[in-house]
């Protein structure tokens, strides 16, 4: 099926990243409908319930070696024998509740790869966590226990899959699970009194500090990623929390580095923000990091004050993506949709837990003069005659912080809504909410 979640390149640069996270898993191949792989199959099953309790979920690539990671393809039967319908037969027998699973097939032939590829696509659980509810033995070795009835099991900073091993973790699982139903709780009440709190008091003093690390950030760009972003258009996000304590946020680098790790987003594979593995260092006031790699060309700087400014090129430039007609750059209206709901996700992780008031967004998109605002899959239409006229567009809006938990969703899109307007463009609230949907859910 053709989706923008996953596209051929985005799966070549999945299985590039040649390591195993939590989200991701390499498997090298497998027949679904062959009888004889019993273990193999009830193997994936533990792995879809670990990846289902995990934040964000996973995803698990066929046809690539998982101790080498080298990437082999799997044959035209083995290919043929996935389909979604059969895998979720299956789970359906151990999972408790339901796990919608996502199945897409890659036959890809390109410079960069050959070979053919299924990517299953795990979202994290909606509202209750995943329990195993039937035991399941080795084939071959029936004093092998390959699922639990009444496990919970989670995926590991090892990339294995475990039944969850300690009160931590299960602490954190819950946690989870408590926040996602006390938002909708809070998204209701909000409906019911119409209209929510208002926004925050903003301290004129405090605003002007946090705007010079602001200034500090375009600084580390410069120096970092500017220069391969002369052609292209980019991203700008920058964050400036409301402390009344005027307290920093963090108590040192450590900090903030495990508050983005434990905050990041990854529904698309890529996470949200991207720690290099290789340029990746604490500085005098925080965390950094930037990446020049394939089709990404970003990075950010986190403040111990709580600020956060990142910045990325379209992929869409980067990739050398133009309209056929007239060789214009263009934009994805879907990857806008789904950048915007990612960043905003981010942020309600990044700032819960933490004694503000609320937060200054500013949203920037640069480089979009005379750009024409498309669709790059083949299951939606726009016309293209959809052009901005305008350079740059900017969203700056201050939010209380129950508007930041609870509407980050909405912000997102009342963002892509203001965004596209510079393009001429009045999508409906129903098909915004649609395809976000489609990138939180895995409805792809």
């Amino acid at each position: 099926m053709p989706n923008e979640k996953f596209t051929e390149n985005d799966v070549i640069e999945l299985i590039n990243i040649k390591t195993e996270t939590k989200n991701l898993d390499y498997k090298e191949k497998l027949n679904w409908l062959e009888g004889g792989q019993r273990d193999e199959k009830l193997a994936i099953i533990a792995d879809i319930l670990a990846m289902a309790n995990t934040m964000d979920g996973g995803r698990i690539i066929f046809g690539v070696k998982d101790k080498t990671f080298e990437p082999v393809g799997l044959s035209g039967e083995d290919f043929k024998s996935f389909d979604t319908t059969t895998v979720s037969d299956l789970l359906g027998n151990y999972a408790e509740p339901k796990i919608p699973i996502y199945l897409y097939k890659f036959p890809i032939q390109s410079e960069k790869l050959t070979g053919n590829f299924i990517v299953i696509d795990v979202p994290e659980f909606s509202d209750t966590p995943i329990i195993c509810k039937k035991s399941a033995h080795s084939s071959s070795r029936p004093n092998k226990q390959i699922l639990k009835e009444g496990a919970v099991y989670v995926r590991t900073d090892k990339a294995t899959t475990e039944i969850i091993p300690s009160y931590f973790e299960m602490k954190d699982l819950l946690t989870r699970a408590i926040r996602k139903n006390s938002d909708e709780l809070l998204r209701n009440i909000k409906n019911l009194i119409n209209g929510g709190a208002q926004d925050v008091y903003n301290k004129d003093n405090e605003v002007k500090i946090a705007q010079s690390e602001v200034d500090e950030a375009d600084g580390f760009f410069r120096d970092r990623i500017d220069e391969g972003l002369l052609n292209f258009g980019f991203w700008k996000i920058s964050v400036i929390p409301v402390n009344p304590s005027n307290l920093e946020l963090f108590n040192n680098q450590k900090e903030v580095k495990e508050k983005i790790k434990n905050s990041k987003v990854e529904l698309r594979g890529w996470d949200f923000p991207h720690t290099d593995r290789e340029n990746v260092s604490n500085f005098n006031k925080g965390f950094q990091s930037h990446t020049i790699w394939e089709r990404y060309i970003e990075g950010y700087r986190a403040y111990q004050s709580g600020v956060f400014v990142w910045k990325r090129a379209f992929w869409e430039d980067v990739d050398g993506r133009v309209d056929e007609k007239d060789q214009s750059k263009v934009m994805s209206f879907i990857s806008a949709i789904w950048s915007l709901t990612e960043f905003l996700l981010f942020f309600s992780r990044y700032y819960r837990d933490t004694n503000i008031d609320g937060v200054i967004l500013r949203v920037e998109a640069s480089g979009v003069k005379d750009r024409k605002l498309v669709s790059l899959n083949s299951e939606a239409y726009l016309d293209y005659n959809y052009i901005s006229s305008e350079n740059i567009f900017i969203y700056d809006k201050q939010f209380n912080i129950t508007q930041l938990f609870v509407e980050n969703k909405e912000i997102a899109k009342d963002i892509a809504k203001k965004l596209f307007m510079i393009f001429n463009c009045e999508l409906s609230d129903n098909v915004i909410n649609n395809w976000q949907d489609k990138l939180i859910d895995g409805k792809n």
